[in-house]
């Protein structure tokens, strides 16, 4: 299975740094705080490639070849920003502008495309709260959206809620471990990423603007610097000799063991102005030896999953709202 961003029952994006954790101080810290009413313009993709190869055959079926490319402008808007003795509380409301899709999902020996696309409009919101430790909670709205338009929110929100973690100044090195990320498998249960995040020092930055389908491209209009931060990932399995077959399939008579592996990298770029993510770009790979079982027979199936995945997040600043007073 791919990386799968978060599932919805479990949407808390955790970011905490270790208080022994300092920065150096040649790296900035974002200090220019968001306000009520202010609203952005991003561009999400999310692209993927899944290759499923079968060891032997049986009787019942597995996961097929899919090939994902989701993209979106996502609009969020500030409702609330406010002060608190941990850091800035922030509200948010989303919604989409656009969508486009051509997931296709292999059925027998053919390619076909994903049928079931879901609604899209501005009536339809998804609000969330943000605190400066990168968690996200009080999610609404969520599951009123279709499936590939929550797959391209979680993903825009990893991003955006990345750019809230403090980077803090000191005499050590710019590294920092975050806590632990839920992996979401339909293989296995109890898998997590370990990711740790560095800042790499700052760069001068330019927004985005649309081009065609659309695709941004960088703009002329300049955003002063940006911090970079880049977080590396790695996928950790329990141990071989815990049972980890999810709850769905125990339900059906399956069991499933084998090893998990796989590794990621994220890219950010960070306003040092506004303190929201300009720029994001994140790579991971994933490689899973399956062996399912029914455990009311004999029979079973191995096969092997390879999954690509990248998502690509951009602001996009050429059209860029400013609004002062905004309506929850």
């Amino acid at each position: 299975m791919a990386r799968s961003i978060y599932s919805p029952a479990s949407l808390v994006i955790c970011a905490l740094l270790s208080s022994s954790v300092a920065f150096p101080q040649s790296v900035p810290t974002p200090t220019g705080p968001l306000r009520t009413g202010q609203v952005f313009l991003y561009s999400v993709r999310l692209r993927e490639t899944t290759k499923v190869k079968t060891e032997n055959v049986s009787s019942f079926g597995v996961p097929g070849n899919a090939v994902v490319d989701e993209r979106a402008l996502l609009r969020m808007e500030v409702l609330s920003a406010d002060e608190t003795n941990s850091g800035t509380s922030l509200r948010i409301r989303t919604s989409f502008k656009a969508l486009s899709s051509s997931t296709r999902v292999k059925t027998g020996s053919t390619m076909s495309p994903e049928e079931g696309r879901g609604r899209i409009g501005d009536k339809l919101f998804i609000t969330a709260a943000i605190r400066s430790d990168g968690s996200i909670f009080d999610v609404e709205g969520l599951a009123d959206l279709a499936p590939e338009q929550q797959r391209l929110w979680r993903a825009w929100a990893l991003n955006f809620a990345l750019a809230a973690v403090p980077v803090r100044k000191g005499s050590t090195p710019g590294l920092a471990t975050l806590a632990p990320e839920p992996e979401s498998s339909s293989e296995f249960e109890g898998l997590s990423w370990t990711r740790e995040l560095k800042a790499t020092g700052e760069q001068k930055c330019a927004g985005y603007s649309l081009g065609i389908n659309p695709e941004p491209v960088k703009s002329s209009t300049l955003l002063g610097n940006c911090t970079k931060l880049t977080v590396t990932e790695k996928l950790l399995q329990a141990a071989a000799s815990v049972d980890q077959t999810p709850a769905s399939y125990k339900a059906r008579n399956l069991r499933t063991s084998g090893t998990a592996r796989g590794q990621g990298e994220t890219r950010v770029q960070v306003s040092n102005e506004s303190g929201v993510i300009v720029s994001s770009d994140n790579e991971a790979e994933t490689h899973m030896d399956v062996l399912m079982e029914r455990t009311d027979s004999p029979d079973a199936i191995r096969y092997k999953v390879h999954t690509k995945t990248r998502v690509q997040v951009r602001l996009i600043t050429d059209s860029l709202l400013v609004e002062t007073n905004a309506k929850p």
